[in-house]
């Protein structure tokens, strides 16, 4: 495993925000230019013999699919928090990221060392909020209707 801590998350971009609608949510700090790295986010990998026991826990609302030969693909039948497949904790401010069915960001896996490649889909403004498209079927109900009439 490589020591490239460089750039682990440029704290300049974003910032914490919290409202009542949508909770404790990532804005943007400062203007991120489009296929910029926000973060390189570290992640601890959940066997799959230990899913069943995450599914009991709040973190199994912040769990990424971590399977490296991404066979749930395949199978075209993703759930949230699968019992088939590793997960993965995602030890960053990514996590905190709302879901939006045409985002502004979008990550990658980086599985021989255990990162999500966190980056701008496009030119991002400050004060915008930074989303994601969890890549998992919605287990939540959405309010936003954007988000809604999308589905």
């Amino acid at each position: 495993m490589s020591a490239n801590i460089e750039g682990l998350i440029r704290s300049s971009f974003v910032r914490i925000n919290s409202t009542e609608e949508k909770g404790r949510h990532i804005v943007c700090g400062a203007p991120i230019a489009k296929g910029s790295v926000i973060g390189r986010i570290p992640v601890v990998v959940v066997p799959q013999n230990e899913v069943d026991l995450l599914r009991g826990t709040l973190l199994f609302n912040y769990a990424f699919e971590w399977d490296p030969p991404e066979r749930y693909k395949a199978t075209k039948d993703l759930q949230q928090c699968d019992t088939r497949y590793n997960q993965g904790i995602a030890l960053g401010l990514i996590s905190l990221c709302n879901h939006n069915f045409t985002p502004n960001s979008d990550y990658e896996f980086d599985y021989d060392e255990n990162y999500l490649i966190w980056r701008a889909l496009r030119d991002i403004e400050e004060g915008e909020e930074i989303t994601i498209h969890y890549k998992v079927p919605i287990w939540f109900d959405m309010h936003d209707e954007q988000n809604l009439a999308a589905q």
